[in-house]
């Protein structure tokens, strides 16, 4: 199941929430955290309003729509529209206290891989039935373009069941541009998913562990495509979801009123320079931090952010603010990270040398030999693939193992581009395993920056 939260739900849940929740002195006003019943009433009469204006909200999306879009269909001739991220995904994206410049430049960042990790999987049947209807749309647009040139008239008095050809001519065209976008060239086939994936994360910051060394596979292929549509396909659901708007804010809304106002009430801390602020921006690693992904002094409470996002926020904010105080829990939480990630690399180096000085044995007979022959059952990786024995590969000679080469330092860019991880807790090595150990990985380099930063 997938949940729907579009522009036209935003707005009506901020005009019913935020806007009558904060005085002139930003504070949350009492009355409104004691009043559900009026939450519920306002809900109700915004749902009205959606359910008497629904054909002139309706006329005017679908004129703004194509009146936006139509210099890049005549430019592009892609009528589906380039894919982008729908609102929910975005709301999921952003980061606490997140500013929206810099969180537009990391989206507009992560558009590229993740239409290359779009056009990955490539579907043979839809592509085969696209080429078919883009042939047959094309032939007819070709024999009306030539009955132009030959005399224009005819587009305009010649008809057929009661339209004239001019009519056919652009429904041609908007199936020829549609059939054409639907045919997806493989390109990044033969590429990894799981490294497609990587680049993508380092922008977005998410990647779920239900993902983790799987993204080849068709559910999270379909999962991450959920997120990422055509613009058309957006459009289309933001026609349905004023449909339903009616339903979603006379009925299930005014349900989920008592909760609503029982979130602002638990998660609302006040200061006296700013006003009220949401407990999540202020990065209380007590309260809602998560000891796998290395936030000291935790009380486990059972209100942890979801996939470490508390931790990611908190380390975006401080490389991109480096002159920022983070006090003494947030510097707690950088020297952890900071100290796994040294542990990992030394544990990692000494796992270097140990493989180099096993393949300079070679497996025994006193000293180095002269090569090394590894016996492969099948070497499907070879370029004879077609056996189906042992193979054996011959290698050079190998004499002094080479000196592992230190560490690269993380600097603010590289860090970032680890942000959305999650998994395993910044502990000894001997403790480190599965998906856990990968998350304290990630979030230790980009600790590493945030130190540099700091």
């Amino acid at each position: 199941r997938r949940a729907y939260f579009t522009k036209t739900l935003e707005w009506s849940f901020s005009f019913c929430v935020l806007d009558p929740m904060l005085n002139d002195k930003f504070k949350v006003r009492r009355r409104f955290l004691q009043e559900p019943d009026k939450l519920r009433q306002r809900f109700l009469c915004v749902g009205c309003v959606y359910f008497l204006f629904m054909p002139f909200i309706l006329v005017f999306m679908i004129i703004y729509f194509f009146l936006s879009n139509v210099q890049d269909w005549h430019v592009k001739k892609d009528y589906l529209g380039p894919r982008q991220w729908d609102n929910l995904a975005l709301w999921q994206f952003r980061e606490f206290n997140e500013l929206p410049h810099l969180f537009e430049r990391r989206l507009n960042l992560s558009y590229e891989p993740a239409s290359a990790y779009a056009r990955r999987f490539h579907d043979p049947a839809t592509s085969m039935a696209a080429r078919c209807v883009a042939f047959i749309a094309g032939s007819f647009v070709a024999v009306l373009l030539i009955l132009t040139a030959i005399d224009d008239a005819y587009l305009f008095h010649v008809t057929l069941y009661d339209r004239n050809l001019f009519w056919y001519l652009g429904i041609f065209s908007a199936i020829l541009g549609a059939s054409v976008g639907m045919m997806n060239i493989p390109v990044e086939a033969n590429l990894d998913a799981d490294e497609m994936m990587e680049a993508v994360k380092e922008h977005t910051h998410f990647f779920p562990e239900t993902w983790r060394r799987l993204c080849g596979t068709l559910r999270v292929r379909d999962e991450f495509l959920s997120m990422f549509k055509y613009k058309a396909q957006l459009f289309f659901e933001e026609i349905l979801v004023v449909l339903a708007a009616p339903y979603v804010l006379c009925y299930a809304m005014p349900q989920a009123a008592d909760r609503i106002l029982a979130f602002i009430r638990d998660h609302t801390v006040h200061k006296d320079t700013i006003g009220a602020v949401c407990g999540y921006s202020l990065f209380d690693f007590r309260k809602y931090g998560d000891e796998r992904y290395g936030a000291p002094n935790v009380r486990t409470d059972g209100e942890e952010t979801e996939q470490g996002k508390l931790e990611k926020s908190f380390l975006n904010f401080k490389i991109n603010h480096p002159e920022w105080d983070c006090g003494e829990e947030g510097n707690q939480f950088i020297n952890r990270l900071v100290n796994f990630q040294e542990d990992h690399l030394h544990h990692d180096q000494q796992q270097q040398q140990e493989q180099m000085v096993h393949l300079q044995d070679g497996g025994g007979g006193g000293g180095a030999r002269s090569s090394v022959y590894t016996i492969r059952e099948g070497a499907p990786d070879l370029e004879d693939s077609s056996s189906t024995g042992p193979t054996i590969v011959h290698a050079p000679p190998l004499e002094e193992p080479p000196a592992v080469p230190p560490p690269p330092s993380s600097g603010p860019e590289q860090s970032d581009a680890h942000l959305g991880t999650d998994g395993g807790p910044p502990q000894s090595a001997s403790a480190r395993g599965g998906h856990e150990v990968a998350a304290a990985e990630d979030s230790a380099a980009a600790a590493a920056a945030a130190a540099a930063a700091a």
